[in-house]
């Protein structure tokens, strides 16, 4: 089965090779930075989010996954946990 995965952000191919010195897997794509509403559009479209940032304090993304009803893997990282009851949800 082919799975299929899509980044959000500013990770670009050059970083990936860059700082893991592979190439880009053919199964991902990089859809940059994006306006809010696409950002919304694409956790929609998605069976699953994984949040990657160490850096948020409270996660507005994840807040908008669980609004969409997405189930989501976080970091154990205080903003995450809070926003998601901690390990209520684990």
């Amino acid at each position: 089965r082919n799975i299929n995965f899509v980044m959000l952000g500013g990770i670009s191919e050059k970083f990936v090779y860059d700082n893991f010195k592979i190439e880009k897997p053919s199964n991902l794509t990089l859809l940059g930075l994006l306006p809010h509403n696409e950002t919304l559009d694409a956790i929609a479209a998605c069976s699953l989010l994984v949040v990657t940032s160490h850096r948020e304090g409270l996660p507005t993304l994840v807040l908008e996954a669980m609004a969409l009803r997405k189930p989501i893997v976080i970091p154990d990282e205080d903003g995450c946990m809070d926003a998601t009851d901690g390990e209520q949800h684990a």
